[in-house]
């Protein structure tokens, strides 16, 4: 029994991981796992929404292929006004 447990959740924990393509930790209320940066439902959207994020170190992972962009959504203005871009890797 405790071994289809096991199975369960590491399938499980696996078919979570394969759409979760965007990772956003760092921010204020944004923090989270996402399949697109800039669609509406994406990465971007949720920094917009959640708030202020001033002073915050926002780090934005991409750890597969997003081919779905559309663009829609950007971070707005009053986000970028004091962004410092370290590294795109």
């Amino acid at each position: 029994m405790r071994k289809i447990y096991v199975l369960l959740f590491t399938a499980l924990a696996f078919a979570t991981g394969i759409n979760a393509q965007v990772t956003v930790s760092g921010s204020t209320g944004a923090n989270g796992t996402y399949t697109t940066l800039t669609q509406p439902a994406g990465a971007f959207a949720a920094i917009n929404v959640a708030g202020s994020q001033a002073g915050n170190n926002i780090l934005i992972t991409v750890t597969a292929d997003v081919a779905v962009e559309d663009g829609s959504v950007s971070i707005g203005q009053s986000r970028l006004d004091n962004i410092n871009h370290k590294s795109f890797r």
